[in-house]
Formats: structure tokens, sequence, C-alpha cells
């Protein structure tokens, strides 16, 4: 019985031990890492706060832990679930859960994901709306993995490197459209999904010199680009979709991309501003 009672007990101290090492590591990476992570914030002003204190961040994921059991999950899967810490990185992101206070006073878990090239500078990639002189608007048509259909898209990119934005912002366009640009104009800055990403991305305007040959990655499905009116742009975007011949059949492509909509908008606001 006593043995039993030892072979019980000795994946919960190792769990605990886990559990301890990931809360560790994460702190030193806080602590590394503090501009890149933010500030802590101050749940009695109405912000969600961030836990740094070792005692409280055990007590929260075990309360989280026993949360999760409560509504239906394994204890593997609530375990799991509720650790706080770096949970994963990657060559491109990192995801990070944090113990956290809400405005309201109570205490759990919540996740964000960064893209680790924001660890080197404040922005980790570009996007860019390509024009031309008269105002209409080349894009790329391309198949997203994610979404599993065809897209029209602004081209975008990360960053390489050392690359200035600038450098990012011919490289990725060139590679993924061909096009050559002289003049650039920022628009702004966007954040693509608030609730789980860290990401702010510059946009911007740039004005066509000439079409050359694209040199897009073994990695991407580009088609091509697609050159429209932004009255034609308008329309497709109040629909979600347009009509496009690909590989002689009439298919559905989204025009649902959040840089595009996002760049479009802020080109008519700032039309007298450009270039």
């Amino acid at each position: 019985m006593r043995y039993l009672s030892v072979l019980l007990i000795f994946p919960l101290w190792i769990c605990g031990l886990v559990q301890r090492d990931l809360v560790d590591g994460y702190l030193q990476y806080c602590t590394k890492h503090q501009e890149f992570l933010g500030e802590s914030g101050d749940y009695k002003r109405c912000e969600i706060e961030v836990v740094k204190d070792k005692k409280r961040i055990s007590e929260i994921q075990e309360m989280q832990n026993m949360r999760f059991i409560k509504e239906g999950m394994s204890k593997e899967e609530a375990l799991s679930s509720s650790r706080v810490g770096v949970i994963h990185e990657d060559n491109y992101w990192i995801w990070i859960r944090d113990a956290v206070v809400f405005p309201t006073g109570a205490e759990g878990t919540y996740n964000r994901i960064l893209f680790k090239e924001e660890l080197n500078s404040r922005w980790s990639g570009i996007s860019i709306l390509p024009m031309y002189p008269d105002g209409r608007v080349a894009l790329i048509l391309t198949y997203r993995h994610a979404l599993r259909s065809w897209s029209l898209e602004v081209p975008r990119g990360g960053r390489e490197g050392d690359e200035s934005i600038e450098e990012t912002l011919s490289r990725e366009l060139k590679s993924e459209t061909g096009i050559i640009a002289s003049k650039w104009k920022k628009l702004g800055e966007m954040t693509p999904d608030s609730g789980v990403l860290s990401a702010r991305m510059p946009v911007y305007a740039a004005i066509i010199d000439k079409k050359d040959h694209m040199q897009q990655d073994d990695t991407e499905a580009i088609l091509g680009v697609r050159v429209f009116t932004v009255k034609e742009l308008d329309d497709a975007i109040k629909k979600g979709y347009i009509q496009l011949d690909i590989k002689g059949k009439k298919t559905k492509v989204e025009v649902k991309d959040s840089f595009l909509t996002y760049a479009l908008y802020l080109s008519k606001l700032k039309e007298s501003e450009l270039f």
C-alpha cells in the first residue's frame, strides 16, 4: 500500500516540478523582455493586470485547473490548459499564457501570441497598397492555407534580418508582385487581431513605377497580380467576394483581407496627402 501511494504521488510531484520550472522560466523571460512584453497593468484602473508574483501565479494556475475540471475537461487537459508560462516558441511565434486579474477582480489566465521578430523591433512585418498614378490598385490573388480558399489581398510579409522598413517594403513588393516602386507613404498601423496577437503592423501605400517578374517563395501560392479600380474593390468588399477566372474556371475569391480594407479606408481619408 505504501508503494502504491508513492506511485500515485510521484506523477503529481513531477507535474509540480514542471509547473515551477515553467513559471521560473516565464518570469525570467518577462524580466529579460520587459519592454517587448509591455506593462503589467493595474486591474483597479480597469486594465487586465498581469500577475508576476510566483505564489499568486501558482494559486491562479490551480484555481484555473479546478475550473476546467468542473467544466468537464480531463485532468490532463485541465493541467495543460491552465499552465502559465511560455507555452511554445518556434522560428516565428511565441505563445505566452499569463496569470491575470481582470477589472472585475476575477482571476484567471489569458493567452497571447507574439511575432518573434518583434523581439528585435517593434514591428514584425508590413503591408503595402500598390497604386498606379491613375488610382487603380494592384492586388495579389493568393490561396490561403488557413482559409482553404482563394483570397484577394495586398502584398505583405515579414522582416528579414536587420532590414529597414524601406528594404522590407521593396523586397516584399518585388517578390510577391514583381512591382517596383520609388514613392512610399505610411498610411498607419493596424492590429490584425488584438484579442490574441501583439502585432502592430505598419501599412504603406506605394506608387507603381514598373512591373517585373515575381520572385515568390516556394511556400507561397500567389497566382499573380490583378488590377482594380477603387469602385470595383468597394463593391467586392461589400459582397465579401469577387468572381475571377482561375485557370479557365470562374472561381469565388474572398475579399475580406483586413489589411486591404484598412489600407483602402486610410488611402481615402488621406487622399490629399498621398504623394
